[in-house]
């Protein structure tokens, strides 16, 4: 007799955020954006509604991601014109990172698709099924955060 298979919960979650990820990219594919790209817009356009001057440094810590990857990611924003690198007038080794007006008016067009696309992903789900499906998700995020070796 076969073992029954045992279910792995990393792998899953892993093929759930390749799936999204692709469907992001694609979804935002017309705005010329990826989804790494569309979460600095969204990081900066957060923090610039609250007067929260923002640096490359508080990216790298929203976004869990590495100085060379956040590097890239605002280089290839740079180049499209949704953001601006100023000096720091506080310290000349620090660079402020700021939206654009193309980037300010694209955000909410970014905003309305991930939207929808939130809606079609839980749409299996009654509303209870997702309050308990984001508790039990919000409950393993921070359980995991208190159990990292700093």
């Amino acid at each position: 007799m076969c073992n029954e298979h045992k279910k792995i919960l990393g792998p899953l979650i892993k093929k759930i955020h390749w799936r999204i990820d692709k469907r992001i990219n694609e979804t935002l594919k017309e705005l010329d954006l990826t989804t790494a790209q569309s979460s600095v817009l969204r990081y900066l356009d957060h923090a610039e509604k609250r007067c929260i001057a923002v640096s490359q440094k508080d990216i790298e810590k929203y976004l869990n991601a590495s100085n060379p990857t956040i590097s890239g990611i605002l280089d290839r924003l740079e180049d499209k014109g949704f953001i601006n690198r100023i000096n720091d007038n506080h310290d000349a080794r620090k660079k402020i990172i700021t939206l654009t007006d193309k980037a300010r008016k694209i955000n909410q067009a970014i905003v309305e698709k991930l939207d929808i696309f939130d809606e079609e992903m839980l749409s299996c789900l009654d509303d209870k099924e997702r309050e308990e499906l984001f508790d039990y998700l919000e409950r393993i995020i921070a359980h995991l955060k208190e159990s990292e070796v700093h």
